[in-house]
């Protein structure tokens, strides 16, 4: 028996990210409805990437040692760290930031969102290496679930398997076709 990979949207991921990370917090109840997509009005959802945006915002606009270029490693209150390139107190150019529960992103940055080439390896080991838009996965790429050992390399869109791809699993099956928001079509007779 294999186990096949569901994608989940951003709010459950948001979800086990303020369940782990903010426990007690009132942003997780916010998240308690949401809609086919994944979506919830008014819901906080707090992405990695979101996490220490108001204290980057926070930093006075002349912070010395914040320039453009590479820069020292910086220390955020939350114990993540960031090493790389700035533009002001933007995350800007090529840099990796660390949290503290292991998970990291390592490749280009935009004003503080992924953009580009980039790899984000969860806390459980998961890996996505590919296209980044906006802090999203976003043009082609691979995942690779660790436990259950499913590789899904192909075209993503919104953080979720879109386009045509092909998904393997540990015992060697496959699904090769096409994807919609991230799940198979399945479309048969081809």
């Amino acid at each position: 028996m294999f186990t096949e990979y569901e994608p989940k949207s951003r709010a459950e991921m948001g979800q086990e990210q303020v369940d782990k990370s903010f426990e007690g917090n009132s942003a997780a109840s916010a998240l308690a409805s949401v809609d086919e997509k994944g979506q919830s009005p008014g819901a906080v959802v707090v992405s990695y990437f979101e996490r220490e945006l108001a204290e980057l915002n926070d930093l006075p606009e002349d912070h010395s040692d914040r320039s453009a270029g590479r820069q020292p490693r910086y220390t955020f209150r939350s114990g993540a760290t960031y090493e790389g390139e700035w533009q002001g107190n933007a995350r800007h150019g090529l840099g990796q930031q660390t949290w503290v529960d292991g998970a990291k992103f390592i490749g280009h940055w935009h004003l503080n969102s992924p953009d580009g080439l980039g790899q984000f390896v969860h806390a459980d080991g998961n890996v996505y290496t590919g296209q980044w838009r906006a802090s999203m996965a976003e043009g082609i790429g691979i995942y690779h679930e660790k436990k259950a050992g499913t590789t899904y390399c192909g075209q993503w869109s919104q953080d979720l398997q879109h386009g045509h791809g092909v998904e393997r699993w540990a015992n060697g099956s496959m699904y090769r076709g096409e994807f919609a928001y991230g799940k198979k079509t399945w479309i048969w007779g081809l």
